[in-house]
């Protein structure tokens, strides 16, 4: 109440002495006039002081940099204080003091649940003036491409093209014949786990490919894309990690171990390569192909990161002769990607995927091949391990605390598992080793079965086969084929990719080997109850007794014991000579009061 009174006073001084000045002025004598100067003067050193004391009281009530700003409460008569600059000043008597607490803040991204859509899109066109009329259809496949996504709220519209190549035969020319046509695609999905997303991973495949002809001319295709998008948002989870400096606090701090995806990021590049043919068969039309890349190795180096993998490669053509063949090989690349805006330090996982593609046929002096053009888009994921140390607790020796909680949860994520399963194919025929390719497959959704301590994981494949028949004639063909895999807990999403293919003929028969790809998703979240807020409440000293004798109830700490009676943890244990803390359960306790 000091600085109060002096206001008080220099207020009252300043009053009096404007008055007798007043008075003073008509006539009075030069006493009056010395009085009224000398109660100015006390009225204006009075108010400097106050001045100077609530400097000093700002000062002594800094906080050290990086806590945040406490403030101190009075609930007594005045009720509260003013503040400066985001603190309120404390005064000896206060009542309640708000702790200033440390924070740090972790940044990671949260992805949703898969979200998949499949419609229906048909085309009826009339095939180009340069191919031959149609006969008879033999083979329809599809090849779904991605060029744009839009994400607007709760609304992602994923637009493409499903490039379907029909083999067909023609009275007008011998051989198999081949035809592309694009079918264009838009998906609009609505979902509102999209909502806050600033990035949108899709990955597509074509369920269904009909193609039948109208007339000899015309054509009507039937395609079912099915697009899954997993949408991903930025979060920002706040954890206590300290307090301000105070001998009498007593805190209590545990490690989480936390595995996090800390950045995302869409990039693409160009493959270009040719393909020589050992055989010296010169090709005469490209019926059909396929690209598949695939991802070896990832260097990060300086702000770029080096990749290498393969492009694996799959056509089948229509020689001089007219007959079927095909070919088959991987061809190796490296890329350089720049990658300033991901963190180091990081595990890098880049799931690639083909874009626009084309094949020629090469003709050159060297030989005879093809040459291979691709876009490969390529998502790129950054996990990082942190480490943070956060409040898990806090008391006070000398005054009362509460405590303000919060449920914290973050989203864990860690780089998928591989599981691979090779599915095996036996096709077997009679006389000599006929003309036998694979034109597409698809890999149906997984079915995860818990079996005791293992996890089975189901997929089938469905295998488009061409081959020719006994009299010569194209013909296609499905087969379905089981694979299936084992492995531990699984905690998130279980997908199955396959491309490449390996034909091996013996004899009669043809072994079919389709590697497949288990992926296992690592996703999780983990709860922390964090401090948001601590209290501190002075109490009344009372006489309590000089000697403290207690039991650990069941499942009790040193520190609830030491919290309950505001004492510490090092007391007790020199009290009662504790070599460890699993003893303290054995005996009664002695609780030194803290002074």
């Amino acid at each position: 109440m000091r600085g109060n009174g002096e206001r008080c006073l220099g207020i009252c001084a300043l009053a009096l002495g404007l008055g007798i000045f007043i008075t003073a002025v008509f006539p009075v004598g030069c006493l009056m006039f010395l009085v009224a100067f000398l109660l100015i003067g006390c009225g204006i050193a009075c108010l400097k002081r106050r001045e100077l004391y609530e400097d000093r009281c700002l000062e002594s009530a800094k906080i050290p940099a990086g806590y945040s700003a406490g403030h101190f409460r009075n609930e007594g008569i005045n009720g509260a204080w003013p503040s400066y600059s985001g603190l309120t000043i404390p005064i000896e008597r206060a009542g309640h003091m708000e702790l200033g607490l440390q924070f740090e803040d972790i940044l990671c991204y949260e992805a949703t649940a898969a979200i998949s859509s499949a419609h229906e899109e048909s085309l009826e066109t009339a095939i180009p003036e340069y191919c031959p009329d149609i006969a008879r259809i033999v083979e329809a496949t599809g090849r779904l491409t991605i060029r744009e996504k839009q994400l607007n709220e709760e609304r992602c519209t994923i637009s493409g093209s499903v490039k379907v190549t029909v083999l067909y035969t023609s009275e007008e020319a011998t051989g198999l014949r081949s035809l592309t046509m694009s079918v264009p695609f838009s998906c609009v999905m609505d979902d509102r786990t999209l909502t806050r997303c600033g990035t949108v991973c899709a990955e597509g495949r074509v369920l269904l490919t009909e193609a039948r002809a109208v007339t000899s001319r015309k054509l009507y295709i039937k395609v079912l894309p099915e697009i899954t998008a997993v949408g991903y948002r930025a979060v920002k989870r706040r954890l206590c990690t300290g307090t301000q400096e105070e001998s009498t606090i007593r805190t209590q701090c545990r490690n989480v171990e936390l595995s996090l995806l800390t950045a995302i990021s869409e990039k693409g590049f160009s493959f270009t390569d040719d393909v020589l043919l050992d055989d010296g068969c010169l090709p005469e039309d490209l019926l059909l192909h396929r690209m598949c890349p695939s991802i070896s190795s990832v260097q990060r180096l300086g702000n770029k990161l080096m990749i290498k993998g393969d492009m694996w490669f799959h056509a089948i053509y229509r020689s001089e002769d007219q007959g079927l063949r095909q070919y088959c090989g991987s061809l190796p690349f490296s890329q350089i990607l720049d990658v300033a805006e991901l963190p180091e330090n990081a595990e890098y996982i880049l799931c690639p995927q083909i874009g626009e593609c084309d094949a020629r046929i090469l003709r050159t002096e060297g030989g005879n091949g093809f040459g291979l053009t691709a876009h490969v888009d390529v998502c790129i994921k950054a996990y990082q391990q942190r480490t943070v140390n956060y409040l898990a607790d806090i008391y006070s020796t000398r005054c009362d605390t509460s405590v303000e909680r919060q449920e914290v949860t973050i989203p864990l994520a860690a780089p998928a598992r591989t599981v691979s399963q090779d599915a095996q194919l036996r096709l077997e025929f009679d006389g000599s080793q006929p003309f036998i390719s694979v034109t597409a497959v698809d890999c149906s959704p997984v079915e995860v079965a818990a079996e005791e301590a293992r996890t089975a994981l189901r997929a089938t494949l469905h295998v488009r086969l061409l081959y020719l028949d006994e009299s010569g004639a194209p013909v296609s063909t499905e087969r379905t084929v089981e694979v299936g895999a084992e492995t531990g807990e699984v905690g998130g999403t279980v997908t199955a990719s396959c491309c490449q293919i390996t034909m091996q003929f013996s004899g009669s028969a043809c072994q079919v080997r389709i590697p497949v790809d288990f992926s296992i998703g690592c996703e999780g979240e983990k709860t922390i109850s964090g401090i948001t807020a601590v209290t501190l409440t002075d109490v009344a000293a009372a006489s309590g007794p000089s000697l403290i004798l207690c039991r650990m109830g069941c499942e009790e700490t040193l520190w609830d014991v030491a919290k309950r009676y505001h004492t510490d943890e090092d007391a007790i244990r020199a009290a009662n000579q504790l070599e460890n803390d699993e003893d303290a359960a054995k005996y009664m306790l002695l609780i030194p009061r803290i002074r």
